[in-house]
């Protein structure tokens, strides 16, 4: 779980030392925070006129955090005054029948008793009766993915309906994970679908787009100097976020905290007590309750204060925004808050890598240093630390070293799709540690694949895992691995960044 100073994106404790009147990160984005670039503004665009105009049923979809829900408002508040929108947060218990009591309770339509066909029929006559008066009624879920089988067979049900006088379609949006593809491929959907199904992916930003997603942001929350976030800095959160919205404001969010000195953090006021409240605690009780607490905290941390003024304490030097990225450490959160791929040399100093175990797999294993357990596991490997004779300029090069098993190389990986998945299963200093991993873990060769890069100009091996068509595949995939590689928890890496590492070691 993410330390609670990372908690409170709605009232961080950095505004006043920024300048700002407002978090410029909170989880809810209002109409002004809402960055509109060009390839969701025209996907925006096309959503809406499909809805107007076509016949398909349409899928919304991009993984966590890739602002789908916040697409959903900005879709919610374009919509024309005399269109009927039926708007729903979709859940796992949503089965047909709550689904077909929001949906009447959301057109004000009278909901018959009786078994779920006879309510079922029902309902589809009175939404028929309605597209005779109104031409757009549209059925829009977000989480879609989140529904059960049946509650998505009965919006594919939904969606035949046509009013025969004027032509009108009910028109059904979903807004979902990838996930959903494969409960649509499946055989009972897709015998049920009569209108075609319209696909419609949100990619991630780019590097300059993320830039300008955290620069728009900061500006409206009141912050005047731009360089706060440099380019250096945002290129580091572009990578470690993997261009995905949700990720990028909670990175940027943590190094404004990390770079706001202590004595500078404000927390938020408190509310004020009503004259009740204050009523039941008398001055004498809270002014005991006080020194108690101070006595305690004077003994708990009695050598702390001896410390004090028995040493000179050095002054802190102020970070720059890249250091603080480069430091700050990126644990899984409960369901994925934070989706990032975790490059281990985005995350650890050159001294925490120098300073590991001899042949330790790795402090580089999950992108975070190992546990004592994995160093006491892999003692007796080798040394993997980097050393001066490892260096992209001398004459040994890693082709030198042959791979304990037959599995793909570079050339392979480049010929992959750049938007796909992998799984990052280690890497290192030295080509030994991939090997050793090949012989330790008996994966499918065919799955597997080596490539070489650099890291802070040094030789750099890396192992990988599959190929997966989007991120929720590659998650589910982690999952099929045998126990003892998901101990060493894999990392899921887009295959375009792999590429660009790859293609720049090779100078191409």
């Amino acid at each position: 779980m993410m330390d609670t100073e990372y908690d409170n994106r709605n009232a961080p404790t950095y505004l006043a030392h920024y300048g700002m009147h407002r978090p410029p990160f909170a989880t809810k984005t209002e109409d002004d925070m809402y960055y509109s670039e060009p390839t969701r503004s025209k996907r925006l665009d096309i959503l809406l006129h499909l809805t107007q105009y076509g016949n398909e049923l349409l899928l919304v979809t991009g993984p966590e955090g890739i602002g789908k829900s916040t697409l959903v408002h900005q879709f919610l508040k374009k919509t024309p005054t005399n269109w009927k929108i039926c708007s729903l947060e979709a859940h796992a218990k949503m089965d047909q029948e709550q689904l077909l009591f929001r949906i009447c309770h959301s057109f004000n339509l009278p909901l018959e008793t009786g078994s779920s066909g006879v309510i079922t029929l029902s309902i589809k006559r009175q939404l028929d009766q309605l597209l005779a008066s109104v031409k757009t009624v549209a059925i829009v879920i977000d989480d879609a993915h989140k529904l059960p089988t049946e509650s998505l067979q009965l919006l594919t049900e939904l969606a035949k309906i046509k009013n025969q006088h004027s032509g009108a379609l009910l028109r059904i949006v979903l807004f979902a994970e990838p996930q959903i593809k494969i409960q649509f491929a499946s055989f009972e959907l897709e015998n049920k679908l009569k209108y075609p199904l319209r696909k419609i992916d949100l990619p991630p930003f780019d590097e300059q787009q993320t830039g300008e997603l955290i620069r728009h942001r900061t500006r409206t929350a009141g912050l005047v100097a731009d360089s706060t976030f440099t380019d250096a800095a945002i290129g580091k959160i572009y990578k470690q976020s993997e261009g995905v919205p949700g990720n990028i404001v909670e990175l940027a969010h943590r190094v404004l905290f990390e770079m706001t000195p202590l004595k500078r953090r404000t927390k938020p006021k408190p509310m004020a007590e009503s004259s009740a409240e204050k009523r039941k605690w008398p001055i004498g009780i809270i002014a005991a309750i006080v020194a108690v607490i101070i006595i305690a905290l004077i003994l708990v941390f009695q050598n702390e204060i001896n410390r004090l003024y028995s040493s000179k304490v050095a002054p802190k030097e102020e970070s720059t925004p890249e250091q603080t990225i480069s430091a700050l450490s990126l644990p899984k959160l409960e369901e994925d808050i934070l989706n990032v791929e975790a490059d281990i040399f985005e995350n650890l100093t050159d001294k925490q890598l120098d300073s590991a175990a001899p042949g330790s797999e790795e402090n580089i294993i999950a992108g975070k240093p190992a546990t004592d357990e994995q160093f006491a596991e892999s003692a007796s490997l080798g040394n993997d630390s980097p050393t001066e004779q490892d260096t992209p300029h001398l004459t040994q090069t890693a082709d030198q070293i042959p791979l304990a098993r037959n599995i793909h190389q570079e050339s392979w990986l480049l010929e992959q799709n750049p938007n796909y998945y992998t799984l990052q299963l280690v890497a290192g200093y030295q080509k030994n540690t991939v090997n050793n991993y090949l012989t330790r873990h008996k994966l499918p060769a065919t799955e597997l694949a080596y490539y070489h890069s650099l890291n802070k100009g040094k030789h750099w091996h890396s192992l990988v895992f599959g190929i997966y068509p989007d991120y929720s595949s590659a998650k589910l995939a982690i999952d099929s691995l045998p126990p003892a590689v998901r101990r060493s928890k894999p990392w899921i890496r887009r295959l375009k960044n792999i590429q660009n590492e790859i293609k720049e070691a090779s100078g191409n």
